[in-house]
């Protein structure tokens, strides 16, 4: 689940099940198991990728104090 699309769809989905849980009727606990499995989820993409972008910021910041 690294792809940007996935993680597009994801935020989609999540704010598609908010609006509705927000609506006067429907199936709110079908919805609100979606949704804590969507943020789930999210939330598990979000370490990995966030260590990625720091592994990537620290290896610019050391490639370009070695060029001074």
């Amino acid at each position: 689940m690294n792809s940007v699309n996935e993680l597009l769809k994801l935020f989609m989905r999540q704010a598609e099940l908010e609006n509705a849980m927000r609506q006067p009727a429907g199936a709110r606990v079908t919805e609100e198991q979606e949704l804590l499995a969507v943020g789930r989820r999210l939330a598990a993409n979000a370490a990995p990728r966030a260590a990625r972008d720091a592994a990537c910021n620290d290896t610019r910041a050391s490639a370009s104090g070695s060029q001074r």
